[in-house]
Protein backbone atom coordinates (compact mmCIF):
# COMPACT_ATOMS: atom_id res chain seq x y z
CA UNK A 1 0.00 0.00 0.00
CA UNK A 2 1.53 3.36 -1.18
CA UNK A 3 0.59 6.70 0.34
CA UNK A 4 -1.26 10.29 -1.54
CA UNK A 5 -0.18 13.11 -0.30
CA UNK A 6 -0.02 11.62 3.36
CA UNK A 7 -3.24 9.67 3.12
CA UNK A 8 -3.07 5.59 2.97
CA UNK A 9 -4.47 4.55 -0.58
CA UNK A 10 -6.40 1.65 0.89
CA UNK A 11 -8.44 3.88 2.89
CA UNK A 12 -9.63 5.94 0.24
CA UNK A 13 -11.00 2.81 -1.22
CA UNK A 14 -12.75 1.95 1.36
CA UNK A 15 -14.35 5.00 2.80
CA UNK A 16 -12.90 8.33 1.70
CA UNK A 17 -15.88 10.17 3.45
CA UNK A 18 -14.11 9.07 6.84
CA UNK A 19 -10.66 10.69 5.22
CA UNK A 20 -12.23 13.72 3.71
CA UNK A 21 -15.90 14.60 4.55
CA UNK A 22 -16.21 16.74 1.22
CA UNK A 23 -15.26 13.79 -0.89
CA UNK A 24 -17.87 12.36 -3.17
CA UNK A 25 -17.28 9.60 -5.83
CA UNK A 26 -17.17 11.82 -8.80
CA UNK A 27 -14.38 13.95 -6.83
CA UNK A 28 -12.09 10.53 -5.94
CA UNK A 29 -10.76 9.92 -8.89
CA UNK A 30 -9.59 13.04 -9.90
CA UNK A 31 -7.93 13.45 -6.36
CA UNK A 32 -6.60 10.08 -5.75
CA UNK A 33 -4.78 9.11 -8.75
CA UNK A 34 -4.02 6.37 -10.82
CA UNK A 35 -5.22 3.47 -8.54
CA UNK A 36 -8.95 4.84 -8.92
CA UNK A 37 -11.13 3.15 -10.80
CA UNK A 38 -12.44 6.37 -12.66
CA UNK A 39 -8.90 7.00 -13.81
CA UNK A 40 -8.83 3.33 -15.25
CA UNK A 41 -12.03 3.91 -16.99
CA UNK A 42 -10.51 7.59 -18.31
CA UNK A 43 -7.73 5.46 -20.05
CA UNK A 44 -9.84 2.73 -21.37
CA UNK A 45 -12.22 5.52 -22.74
CA UNK A 46 -9.05 7.37 -24.23
CA UNK A 47 -7.90 4.32 -25.67
CA UNK A 48 -11.59 3.36 -27.72
CA UNK A 49 -11.88 6.94 -28.53
CA UNK A 50 -8.14 6.79 -30.27
CA UNK A 51 -9.28 3.95 -31.92
CA UNK A 52 -12.76 5.18 -32.84
CA UNK A 53 -11.01 8.24 -34.68
CA UNK A 54 -7.87 5.87 -36.19
CA UNK A 55 -11.25 4.29 -38.02
CA UNK A 56 -12.81 7.64 -38.85
CA UNK A 57 -9.71 8.87 -40.42
CA UNK A 58 -8.94 5.22 -42.53
CA UNK A 59 -12.85 5.44 -43.60
CA UNK A 60 -12.72 9.14 -44.44
CA UNK A 61 -9.08 8.84 -46.59
CA UNK A 62 -10.36 4.96 -48.15
CA UNK A 63 -12.65 6.98 -50.83
CA UNK A 64 -9.70 9.05 -52.19
CA UNK A 65 -7.56 5.93 -52.37
CA UNK A 66 -10.28 4.60 -54.51
CA UNK A 67 -10.73 7.14 -56.89
CA UNK A 68 -7.06 6.93 -57.63
CA UNK A 69 -7.07 3.97 -58.76
CA UNK A 70 -10.46 3.65 -60.35
CA UNK A 71 -8.63 6.66 -62.09
CA UNK A 72 -5.43 4.87 -62.97
CA UNK A 73 -8.10 2.10 -64.70
CA UNK A 74 -9.83 4.83 -66.26
CA UNK A 75 -6.50 5.99 -67.92
CA UNK A 76 -5.61 3.09 -68.49
CA UNK A 77 -8.74 2.00 -70.71
CA UNK A 78 -8.56 5.57 -72.15
CA UNK A 79 -11.60 6.92 -71.42
CA UNK A 80 -10.05 9.90 -69.30
CA UNK A 81 -7.21 12.00 -69.69
CA UNK A 82 -5.18 14.92 -68.45
CA UNK A 83 -5.57 18.16 -68.99
CA UNK A 84 -3.05 21.14 -68.98
CA UNK A 85 -4.01 22.92 -66.02
CA UNK A 86 -3.72 19.79 -64.09
CA UNK A 87 -7.09 18.36 -64.01
CA UNK A 88 -8.47 15.51 -65.67
CA UNK A 89 -11.14 15.07 -69.01
CA UNK A 90 -13.30 12.54 -70.86
CA UNK A 91 -11.35 11.82 -73.47
CA UNK A 92 -14.24 11.12 -75.82
CA UNK A 93 -17.98 9.04 -76.36
CA UNK A 94 -20.82 9.64 -73.56
CA UNK A 95 -19.33 7.48 -70.35
CA UNK A 96 -21.12 6.22 -67.57
CA UNK A 97 -22.67 8.39 -64.51
CA UNK A 98 -19.46 6.62 -62.60
CA UNK A 99 -16.87 7.66 -64.39
CA UNK A 100 -18.23 11.57 -64.85
CA UNK A 101 -18.54 10.97 -60.95
CA UNK A 102 -14.64 10.12 -60.73
CA UNK A 103 -13.48 12.74 -63.02
CA UNK A 104 -15.80 15.62 -60.75
CA UNK A 105 -14.07 14.26 -57.46
CA UNK A 106 -10.75 13.71 -58.87
CA UNK A 107 -10.50 17.28 -60.10
CA UNK A 108 -11.87 18.62 -56.69
CA UNK A 109 -9.33 16.90 -54.69
CA UNK A 110 -6.75 18.14 -57.13
CA UNK A 111 -8.12 21.46 -57.14
CA UNK A 112 -8.16 21.96 -53.05
CA UNK A 113 -4.58 20.56 -53.20
CA UNK A 114 -3.72 23.73 -55.64
CA UNK A 115 -5.56 25.99 -53.98
CA UNK A 116 -3.58 25.04 -50.82
CA UNK A 117 -0.22 25.02 -52.86
CA UNK A 118 -1.06 28.52 -54.12
CA UNK A 119 -1.76 30.20 -50.58
CA UNK A 120 1.47 28.46 -49.27
CA UNK A 121 3.54 29.62 -51.87
CA UNK A 122 1.48 33.32 -52.60
CA UNK A 123 1.72 31.88 -56.36
CA UNK A 124 -1.52 32.38 -58.36
CA UNK A 125 -3.62 29.51 -58.91
CA UNK A 126 -3.63 29.06 -62.29
CA UNK A 127 0.19 28.96 -62.23
CA UNK A 128 0.26 26.38 -60.06
CA UNK A 129 -2.49 24.48 -62.00
CA UNK A 130 -0.11 24.68 -65.11
CA UNK A 131 3.01 23.61 -63.46
CA UNK A 132 1.03 20.35 -61.96
CA UNK A 133 -0.50 20.18 -65.42
CA UNK A 134 2.94 19.87 -67.57
CA UNK A 135 4.57 17.67 -64.67
CA UNK A 136 1.53 14.97 -64.50
CA UNK A 137 1.73 15.05 -68.78
CA UNK A 138 5.56 14.45 -68.65
CA UNK A 139 4.78 11.59 -66.31
CA UNK A 140 2.11 10.41 -68.13
CA UNK A 141 3.00 6.28 -69.00
CA UNK A 142 2.54 5.47 -72.88
CA UNK A 143 -0.88 5.10 -73.96
CA UNK A 144 -2.49 7.09 -72.10
CA UNK A 145 -4.05 10.69 -73.26
CA UNK A 146 -4.09 14.25 -72.37
CA UNK A 147 -4.78 17.84 -74.05
CA UNK A 148 -1.97 19.34 -76.02
CA UNK A 149 -1.39 23.14 -76.36
CA UNK A 150 -3.96 22.81 -79.53
CA UNK A 151 -6.15 21.70 -77.13
CA UNK A 152 -6.65 18.22 -79.20
CA UNK A 153 -6.50 15.06 -77.67
CA UNK A 154 -3.19 13.43 -78.20
CA UNK A 155 -1.90 9.76 -76.43
CA UNK A 156 1.32 9.77 -75.46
Amino acid sequence: MGTFNNFRISSFRRRPESILPFATASWIPAYAGMTMRGVVFHDSLMRMLKILLLGIAVIAAAPAALAQSSLAEAKAQGVVGERPDGLTDIVTGEPSLAIRQLVEQVNEQRLAEYRRVAQETDAPLPAVQARAGRQIIQRLPEGQYFIDAAGRWRQR
